[in-house]
C-alpha cells in the first residue's frame, strides 16, 4: 500500500509541475511573486497595448490545454484515486481566491484539495465573456494559482492542493441538467411562493423585474436568500453579467442565471466528488447554505465549514509553512478525531448547528489542553534542572577531589559519571519532548491562538 501511495504521489506532483510548465509559457513574463494579485491585475489592463497583446498570445492556449487534459487526465485520476486520502473538491469560484488563509483551515482537516482547472473553464466560456473580463478573470485566477504554486507539491507527503481535470462526460451533464431542472426550479418556487412548471416559465416571470428592490420584495422566504446583503450582492451580479457578451439584462434575469448557475456548480461538483470519493468544501458560506438546503449534512462537511466560523478566524493566523512541515498521516488523524469528538450521525443526518458548536468546543478544549502538557512538561524540566544538578555535579565534584587518594574515589567517580550521562540523557529527552510538542499542529494552533 505504501508503495502504491508513494507511487501515486509522484504521479500527481509530475502532472502538477508539468501543469506549471505550461502556464509558465503563457504567463510567467507577467506574474511577479509577493505582488497583490488584484492590483496587478488591474495595472495590467490599463496597459491596453500591453493587454491586448496577452489576448492574442492566449489564442493557442484552448489546443494547448486540451492537450495537456487529454494525454494527463486520466493518468491524474487514476493517481488522486490510489492515494487512498481524505480529499476534499473544491466548489465555489475558480480557485480559492482567499488563498492560504481558506487553505490552512482545511489543512487540518483534510489530506488534500482539488480544484478544477480554472484555465479550461475560463478558455470554455471565453465566447461569452468580453475581452477585457476574460483577461481580468485569466489573469487573477492563473496569479493566485502561481501564489499557491509550492502547496501542490507535498515533498514526499500528499500535496495540500491537485489540480484536476474537468469531468466531462454525458452522464455529468445529465445530472447537473436534472439538478437543475429540479432542485433549482423548486428552490425559486420555494423562495417566491411561485408554481413555475420549468425553468422556462421561471424565467419569463422573473426577467420582468428591473430593480433590486423588486425583487426583494417578491421573495416571499427571505430566510432562504443564504446572503447577509442581498441587495448588494444582486447589484454586483447584475454589473458582472451586464458586462458580459449577455448584454443589458434585467435584474431578475441576474439572479435567475446566477441561482441555477450555483445549483449547476453544485451538481457538478457532487459528480466529481463521486468520482473521487472525495468531500466538498466551499468557499462562500451561501454556497453551502445553498447545498444543505438540498442534501442532508453530513459529519465531515460540517466540520470542514466549520472551520471557517468567525468564532476560528484565529486558525488563519497559524504559519502556513510549519503546518506544511508538520502534516503527516499519523497528525492529521489525531487532529480529525479531536474535531470529530463527541459528534454523531444518525439516520436523518447530522444537525450541522449541533455539530459546529461541538466542533468548536472540541478544538478550544483540545488547545487548552495541549497548552497545559506542555507548561506541564517545562515545569518538570524546571524542577529536574534544579534537583538533579546539584545531586549530579556534588556528587562529581567530591569524586574528582577524592580521586587519587582513596579508591573509594574511583567509584564515586564512576557511579556520577553515570549519573551525569543519565541526567542529560533525560533531560535532553525532555527538551525533545516539549520541543516536538511546540512544533506539532497542536502546538501551532497554540501559537496562532496567541495563548502562550
Amino acid at each position: 500500500m505504501f508503495k502504491i501511495r508513494h507511487f501515486s504521489i509522484k504521479v500527481v506532483e509530475r502532472i502538477n509541475r508539468s501543469y506549471f510548465d505550461l502556464l509558465d509559457g503563457y504567463f510567467s513574463g507577467i506574474y511577479k511573486t509577493g505582488i497583490d494579485k488584484y492590483s496587478h491585475t488591474e495595472l495590467i489592463l490599463t496597459l491596453t497595448r500591453a493587454s491586448k497583446l496577452i489576448y492574442v498570445s492566449l489564442s493557442d492556449l484552448t489546443t494547448d490545454i486540451e492537450e495537456f487534459w487529454n494525454k494527463n487526465g486520466a493518468d491524474l485520476n487514476n493517481a488522486i484515486r490510489n492515494l487512498n486520502s481524505f480529499s476534499a473538491n473544491f466548489c465555489g469560484n475558480l480557485s480559492p481566491l482567499e488563498g492560504t488563509n481558506f487553505i490552512k483551515r482545511n489543512a487540518l482537516y483534510t489530506d488534500s484539495i482539488l480544484i478544477e482547472d480554472p484555465l479550461y473553464f475560463l478558455i470554455k466560456t471565453k465566447d461569452i465573456q468580453k475581452e477585457e473580463q476574460f483577461l481580468h478573470n485569466t489573469i487573477k485566477h492563473i496569479f493566485n494559482m502561481y501564489d499557491m504554486k509550492a502547496l501542490f507539491f507535498g515533498d514526499g507527503n500528499i500535496p495540500m492542493l491537485i489540480v484536476i481535470p474537468p469531468l466531462l462526460s454525458e452522464d455529468v451533464n445529465l445530472k447537473v441538467q436534472h439538478h437543475i431542472d429540479t432542485e433549482g426550479l423548486n428552490y425559486i418556487n420555494e423562495l417566491f411562493a411561485t408554481n413555475h412548471r420549468d425553468t422556462e416559465e421561471a424565467l419569463f416571470y422573473l426577467r420582468k423585474i428591473t430593480t433590486v428592490d423588486d425583487l426583494l420584495s417578491k421573495v416571499d422566504r427571505m430566510n432562504l436568500l443564504f446572503l447577509r446583503d442581498p441587495k448588494k450582492y444582486f447589484t454586483d451580479v447584475h454589473s458582472s453579467l451586464t458586462n458580459s457578451k449577455l448584454g443589458d439584462v434585467s435584474i431578475g434575469n441576474a439572479f435567475f442565471f446566477n441561482t441555477l448557475g450555483q445549483f449547476s456548480l453544485i451538481a457538478k461538483e457532487l459528480a466529481q466528488a463521486g468520482f473521487y470519493d472525495s468531500q466538498l468544501v466551499f468557499d462562500k458560506q451561501e454556497l453551502w447554505d445553498l447545498y444543505n438546503w438540498t442534501h442532508r449534512p453530513k459529519i465531515d462537511g460540517t466540520i470542514i465549514n466549520t472551520l471557517h466560523f468567525e468564532e476560528l478566524k484565529w486558525i488563519g493566523e497559524i504559519d502556513l509553512n510549519l503546518l506544511k512541515a508538520a502534516r503527516n498521516e499519523t497528525q492529521i488523524n489525531q487532529i480529525r478525531s479531536i474535531l470529530r469528538s463527541s459528534i454523531y450521525e444518525t439516520v436523518s443526518g447530522t444537525d450541522s448547528v449541533e455539530t459546529s458548536s461541538q466542533v468548536i468546543k472540541n478544538i478550544e478544549t483540545a488547545v487548552r489542553e495541549h497548552e497545559n502538557r506542555i507548561s506541564g512538561l517545562e515545569s518538570a524540566l524546571k524542577k529536574k534542572y534544579a534537583i538533579d544538578t546539584s545531586f549530579v555535579l556534588g556528587g562529581l565534584g567530591v569524586s574528582l577531589v577524592t580521586f587519587g587518594v582513596n579508591p573509594a574515589g574511583i567509584i564515586g567517580l564512576t557511579s556520577s559519571v553515570f549519573g551525569a550521562v543519565d541526567y542529560f540523557k533525560t533531560t535532553r529527552n525532555m527538551k525533545k519532548e516539549i520541543v516536538n510538542e511546540k512544533v506539532s499542529i497542536m502546538g501551532l494552533l497554540i501559537n496562532a491562538k496567541g495563548v502562550r
